[in-house]
């Protein structure tokens, strides 16, 4: 792939920590009613994911952008260490949730169409979560999806990112 190819060549040192803040402040004035929490461990505020820093940008602008476009109040982010050696970052939205389709249907390619929300609609080309995916695979990670619970409303997006061995 390309793709992968070009990452190897322009892979950096990227502290998670710092792009996740550009691009929550991006959010919150795009989104400015929604409330934002961030709960990240004191242990990961400068750990380093070797990658593409604009790659990456995508990819947590991508699943912020779900979040604050569904969420009814309230967006929740939250960064931890995980199994030591990779960094997971969790946002949970207290919007709809997602139905059957949408949950069968995340990371492949859909077509067209207009998502309605309370009062809202927003166009989706479905390619944000096949972006996401494929970023986070290229860094050696993961994405999944999930509804929160049956007693909390809305969706949970995980991602899963290695860290930067220590040299």
């Amino acid at each position: 792939c390309r793709l992968a190819a070009k990452l190897r060549h322009t892979a950096t040192d990227v502290i998670f920590s710092e792009v996740l803040d550009d691009q929550i402040s991006v959010m919150k004035q795009k989104y400015p009613e929604v409330q934002v929490i961030v709960q990240m461990d004191s242990n990961v505020a400068d750990q380093v994911v070797l990658g593409d820093e604009q790659l990456l940008r995508r990819m947590i602008r991508n699943g912020l952008e779900n979040s604050f476009s569904f969420a009814k109040s309230e967006v929740e982010i939250s960064v931890q260490k995980a199994n030591g050696q990779s960094l997971q970052m969790c946002i949970r939205d207290n919007g709809p949730g997602l139905n059957a389709e949408a949950l069968a249907s995340f990371g492949k390619k859909r077509r067209t169409r207009t998502l309605k929300t309370e009062g809202s609609e927003r166009l989706s080309v479905g390619l944000g979560s096949v972006i996401m995916i494929a970023i986070a695979q290229l860094h050696g990670g993961s994405v999944r999806i999930q509804n929160r619970s049956s007693t909390v409303p809305g969706a949970e997006l995980t991602v899963m990112l290695p860290l930067r061995a220590s040299a």
